[in-house]
């Protein structure tokens, strides 16, 4: 793992503005919130590689505390080494 990652915080980058017209998210995150056909997790810092269809919402807490929700009917979440890439509307 490269130096440069903080381990305490997650790279987060949501995109579907081109399905919704609404603003993509990039930024910084303490942990996020979503559900796949097993129910509801979380992924925090250091969480394990994943790879996972999710559906109906995720939530994004950021490290000032505030909260981006999305609304959704399917999507992919990929978590690498902190980074989080999330495709919505597909």
């Amino acid at each position: 793992m490269p130096d440069n990652i903080n381990l305490n915080e997650l790279n987060v980058n949501i995109l579907w503005h081109s399905f919704t017209r609404d603003p993509d998210f990039h930024g910084v995150a303490n942990s996020i919130s979503a559900e796949n056909n097993l129910g509801p997790f979380d992924v925090l810092p250091k969480h394990a590689n994943l790879i996972s269809l999710i559906q109906n919402q995720i939530i994004v807490r950021t490290l000032d505390g505030k909260e981006f929700k999305y609304q959704f009917r399917n999507g992919v979440l990929e978590v690498i080494e902190n980074n989080v890439k999330v495709f919505l509307g597909i």
